[in-house]
């Protein structure tokens, strides 16, 4: 398969195309021939970045086309044009050619039609030569003048074709072509005008199942159509265009929002411009949303028509946080907050200011700031009460729900987020109701009911579908998967890991990207694929600090941890748990101080440090008591009934096991969720004890 200009590829489309190729598993080997540019317009450089693990990858630096393969392509180019069946071209033709194109084939394209058009090239006997001399023929020293001087030579209706249709982009519906013209009252023109311009090479096309699609040969093609249009008539083409798009497209303007906006916006409607910017806002993401929320804001800079500015500047700058927050550009992120905290003020209203003190502190949740995040919302929701923003008031419990997922108080979550999901439902905000159904199943996932768990993530899925909520669609994907790896469906698990990997890179969130990366590195540990593990562990690593994300950095410092001690470095294991842990009591991450806790126990037992372990131990298990996190309790129990085992403190290793027991009971856990317990309940059946195994396990 080959992909040509990926140069021009935007760094969210980059990323997916990355993944495509790093997941697609096949029975015979694909090649993927990726050719591009070494450096952008800006100047920056063009990198894909491949897992060695998944991609064996090449890189090939093309020079200029050599000689004989210049002279070959002439040839074909000209034995495609001829009538006569000319086989070859006279030497001093070919001299010209060459010396001219200097090794560019696109160059040498557009020099051979431009000579063949223009007659001065010429089939003779058997061979193409100059009818004049060689001498005699000038032709524009640039691509774009070689594509300007075959443009000014065709006939005008074939000129104001290509003109006319350039306004609508690289590719075009013939039908909307139609409309346009004849909004403009400009006419039809003969079918041949566009087989004509396919046999210049101008355009080409494609029948669909429902239409005919016209697409410019090429961006320069395009670029030099539009740019040779009078200003004046430039603003009728595309007014008219925006007028066809929304008459041919009425149950679609959310998907061409931002085409109409680019329309009215080079039409001179602002108004209209600003008006379809708005909407486009609110179905962008990522860069795209950005470009679109500036271009915005200059927007209503030069037109004002009596509306309140401030207030379509708050919802502008709101829009744009969201963009900023996709993109993980926690600096930018915290300057918009502030203008947005401003203009608060500045209104005095109550409404504003909770909207910009609940983004403030999602930004202090995400860069680990945990009470200054829970003090914002719960001035937030002081604020919205206030102002009888009742359907605000569930966004905000939400959040209050996040941070007690957060911070392993899963009691506290769950009633945040039953009361928010009461208002969504009340007021019909099924975008948030679907994101706090997400959240809901992840409390009962922690709780220990994996049935209302999973009931919560598929009502969750189905709902972020049905409004075309991208991110939620995502996250819940990869919630699914983890469900399922607890429950020991580990292939499955991996699907939905991979889905949701593809669906987060497809918008360009970039925090839940990583996530899921480390989901994916912990599953291929249980794997036994320890290589691939530690790559992904060690890419989700780089992406949490990139995007800023400490509390994240915390959880996956912990993975590794666990990676190293598998491996046998226990040095290496001790520091990562280490750093993890000062990370978890910073951020009032709870859940995973006593996870850690438990892991750096592991760590002094085995090296024999029994007193150091079950005080670690002993710390962990009331951690975890104290956030209900009842599996990862089940692992620390298991873990230190060995160590009594150990000791000879039999009858305390039982209790140990009893207690786990019921937990795997109660929960409905699988083997791979406690890998201590196994190796408990075989060192007490040695001394001749009989502990109960888990009914739903394979038999030990």
């Amino acid at each position: 398969m080959i992909l040509e200009d990926t140069h021009w590829l935007e760094d969210g489309d980059r990323r997916i195309l990355e993944f495509v190729l790093e997941n697609c598993v096949t029975d015979t080997p694909i090649v993927f021939l990726l050719v591009y540019r070494p450096e952008r317009e800006d100047g920056t450089t063009v990198e894909f970045s491949f897992s060695p693990a998944y991609v064996v990858a090449d890189h090939i630096d093309l020079a200029e086309v050599d000689e004989r393969a210049s002279t070959e392509l002439a040839g074909r180019l000209l034995e495609s044009l001829g009538g006569t069946g000319a086989a070859g071209i006279s030497p001093g033709a070919c001299r010209f050619i060459l010396d001219r194109s200097g090794g560019n084939p696109f160059y040498l394209e557009e020099l051979v039609y431009d000579l063949v058009e223009r007659g001065q090239l010429v089939e003779h006997g058997n061979e193409w030569v100059f009818k004049n001399h060689r001498e005699d023929a000038s032709v524009p020293g640039s691509l774009t003048g070689l594509i300007l001087s075959r443009l000014e030579r065709l006939p005008e209706s074939w000129r104001s074709v290509l003109q006319n249709s350039s306004v609508l982009g690289m590719e075009f519906q013939l039908k909307l072509y139609w409309k346009l013209v004849n909004k403009l009252f400009l006419g039809m023109c003969h079918p041949d005008v566009f087989d004509g311009l396919e046999d210049r090479k101008l355009l080409f096309s494609e029948m669909n199942a429902y239409e005919k699609m016209y697409f410019f040969r090429h961006i320069l093609v395009h670029n030099t159509a539009y740019s040779s249009i009078l200003e004046s008539n430039l603003r009728k083409l595309h007014r008219a265009a925006a007028e066809a798009i929304e008459e041919m497209f009425p149950s679609e303007r959310e998907r061409v929002s931002g085409i109409l906006m680019h329309h009215y916006d080079r039409a001179g409607a602002q108004n209209r411009a600003i008006e379809w910017g708005f909407k486009a806002l609110e179905h962008y993401g990522g860069e795209e949303a950005l470009k679109l929320s500036y271009r915005l804001e200059d927007l209503l800079e030069e037109y004002r028509d009596g509306e309140d500015p401030e207030e379509r500047v708050f919802r502008l700058l709101s829009s744009r946080d969201k963009a900023l927050d996709l993109l993980s550009r926690r600096e930018e992120q915290r300057l918009v907050i502030e203008r947005m905290m401003n203009i608060a003020s500045r209104s005095d209203s109550a409404y504003w200011m909770a909207i910009a003190l609940k983004k403030r502190g999602a930004l202090a949740r995400v860069t680990g700031r945990m009470d200054e995040a829970r003090s914002c919302w719960e001035k937030s929701l002081d604020l919205t009460r206030k102002a009888g923003e009742y359907a605000f008031e569930g966004i905000v419990l939400g959040n209050l729900g996040a941070l007690d997922l957060n911070q392993g108080r899963f009691d506290d979550a769950k009633i945040h987020f039953e009361k928010a999901l009461k208002i969504h439902r009340d007021v019909g905000d099924l975008r948030s109701e679907g994101i706090i159904l997400m959240n809901l199943g992840i409390a009962h996932k922690n709780l220990g009911l994996p049935d209302e768990a999973r009931s919560c993530y598929e009502n969750a899925l189905e709902t972020a579908r049905r409004v075309g909520d991208r991110r939620t669609v995502g996250d819940v994907l990869g919630n699914i998967g983890t469900l399922l790896w607890y429950s020991g469906n580990l292939d499955e698990a991996c699907e939905y890991y991979q889905q949701s990997l593809a669906k987060q890179q497809e918008i360009g969130n970039r925090r839940s990207a990583g996530i899921t990366m480390s989901n994916l590195a912990i599953l291929r540990m249980n794997q036994g694929r320890m290589e691939e593990a530690l790559e992904g562990h060690e890419k989700a690593l780089e992406t949490m600090r990139e995007t800023g994300d400490l509390f994240m950095e915390g959880n996956i410092l912990g993975n590794l941890g666990v990676m190293h001690m598998e491996r046998g470095e226990l040095k290496k294991a001790k520091t990562l748990y280490k750093r993890a842990l000062k990370i978890h009591r910073v951020t009032g991450n709870r859940s995973h101080e006593g996870i850690t806790l438990g892991n750096l126990g592991n760590i002094h037992f085995k090296q024999g440090s029994v007193d150091k372990a079950r005080a670690l131990y002993s710390k962990a298990l009331q951690a975890l008591q104290e956030v209900k996190n009842r599996a990862e309790e089940g692992n620390v129990l298991s873990n230190q009934g060995c160590l009594f085992f150990e000791e000879g403190q039999i009858d305390q290793a039982q209790d140990c096991h009893r207690k786990a027991l019921a937990i795997i009971r109660d929960l409905k856990l699988e083997k791979c969720a406690l890998p201590g317990f196994a190796d408990l309940h075989g060192k007490l059946l040695s001394v001749g004890r009989s502990p109960q195994w888990p009914a739903h396990w394979k038999p030990s």
